[in-house]
């Protein structure tokens, strides 16, 4: 009687080399394949993050900000009990009437900024305002006597129109 098992063994022993070299040619196919799909899954992965981050940062701004500012409170030591509701980003900056917009990446001049109206205060309810990063670049730790002053001295050397 014809047994298939041992004429199994039988032609695997007499063929043993050609066999693993079948399976080294496979394994090594299937290796480089599938280090070519890991590598494109990682763009394709790290791209729907980028872009989800950026969803997520257009929904919700006034969160963002209000995390930042909660971040920045606590390394600064600074009272904070404000809650997102409080952050209201207008379509205009209050200061000095440019557009606000979101920009991607790093802020842009138009970009919405929390400001401390005192700084001293803190991130308190009354004591925050929604301008734009040049607004608040301009402001910086300058209080309006400050600025006046630096208004008026360069008034001196604007050209008419």
């Amino acid at each position: 009687m014809f047994d298939q098992r041992e004429y199994g063994k039988a032609h695997y022993a007499k063929h043993r080399d050609e066999y693993i070299e079948r399976a080294r040619k496979r394994y090594r196919a299937n290796t480089a394949s599938k280090k070519a799909y890991d590598a494109a899954r990682r763009v394709l992965k790290a791209k729907e993050l980028a872009d989800y981050e950026s969803r997520k940062r257009k929904r919700a701004p006034e969160y963002r900000m209000w995390q930042a500012a909660k971040q920045r409170a606590k390394k600064k030591g600074l009272p904070f009990n404000i809650e997102p509701s409080d952050i209201v980003v207008p379509s205009h900056c209050p200061a000095l009437g440019i557009p606000l917009s979101f920009s991607k990446g790093r802020a842009a001049d138009c970009s919405p900024s929390l400001d401390r109206l005192v700084p001293s205060l803190g991130y308190v309810k009354g004591n925050i305002a929604v301008i734009s990063k040049r607004a608040n670049s301009i402001k910086g730790n300058a209080n309006a006597r400050e600025v006046r002053a630096v208004a008026d001295w360069l008034a001196h050397f604007e050209v008419p129109a």
